[in-house]
């Protein structure tokens, strides 16, 4: 039977993974990690080291308290700086004025995304 706390992670980090639009290959390419680990880790059959947790949280946007459980908010920055994916890639584009306030590791990934 697996831990609450393990399936906790697992849930919160498939739904941030979803929101992030990013495929476990992609998640596994940036962290470092193989597609099997990360697969584990949604699946709940394993529980990440802290460190690994920390990277899968900045890439996926989130904070660790949001991914363990111990916090509702899901994202580090308030929900006036949120930015949609369409305005990401428009300001890539050219076609919409540059935000200072765009992480890089969002336009890199959304640089690679089909139709950006």
């Amino acid at each position: 039977m697996k831990r609450n706390w393990n399936n906790t992670f697992a849930v919160r980090m498939t739904n941030a993974l979803e929101a992030s639009g990013m495929t476990q290959k992609q998640l596994a390419d940036l962290t470092g990690m193989t597609q099997v680990s990360v697969s584990r880790y949604i699946n709940g059959d394993r529980i990440p080291r802290a460190s690994v947790a920390a990277k899968i949280a900045d890439v996926l946007g989130v904070t660790c308290d949001y991914l363990c459980g111990n916090n509702t908010r899901q994202n580090r920055i308030g929900n006036d700086d949120l930015v949609s994916r369409q305005a990401v890639i428009d300001a890539i584009r050219g076609e919409g004025p540059p935000e200072p306030h765009y992480p890089s590791w969002y336009i890199d990934i959304v640089k690679d995304l089909p139709g950006a």
